[in-house]
């Protein structure tokens, strides 16, 4: 059994830094490898992953192909 962490919650979640049943990657946050949702970085999936990204979608308005702002 897990204790509660500082979010309150206990048991296997989503952040917890542990990869749990479906959880791709889990580094209890955005990392260079692992987004916030337990899903690995990818410019494009429409969420900006400060740890490596500026900017998600990737060629909206002033963000790149690699998903890091351009100046106007």
């Amino acid at each position: 059994t897990r204790s509660a962490g500082k979010s309150g919650r206990t048991g296997e979640y989503c952040g917890d830094g542990t990869v749990n049943g479906p959880e791709v990657c889990d580094t209890a946050g955005d990392s260079a490898t692992c987004d916030g949702d337990c899903t690995p970085v990818v410019c494009g999936d429409e969420f900006v992953n400060l740890a490596v990204e500026q900017c998600d979608p990737p060629q909206s308005l002033y963000c790149t192909a690699m998903c890091q702002l351009e100046n106007p």
